[in-house]
């Protein structure tokens, strides 16, 4: 009974900030999203191996695909110079 309480809780909570964020403009969308993750994830990190911010760019379009592990495995090859 305690999980089906909890999930109750947690989708009238989903509900309420979907809600909330539906009144807002574009502009305050952006802000509230930018700073829940300052709050909540400061130091943001990737596990996506990468020398520069092209090969960052190209490993996160990868990784949509399949696991940043799979993407560490073949990017390699596909940057050699």
């Amino acid at each position: 009974m305690r999980l089906k309480v909890y999930n109750l809780l947690a989708s009238r909570q989903v509900f309420y900030l979907l809600a909330y964020l539906a009144v807002m403009t574009k502009k305050e969308r952006y802000k509230f999203v930018i700073d829940y993750f300052e709050k909540h994830a400061p130091e943001a990190e990737t596990e996506l191996i990468y020398d520069s911010t092209y090969q960052l760019l190209v490993s996160v379009i990868l990784s949509a695909q399949c696991t940043d592990k799979r993407v560490n495995m073949t990017t390699p090859a596909i940057f050699k110079k």
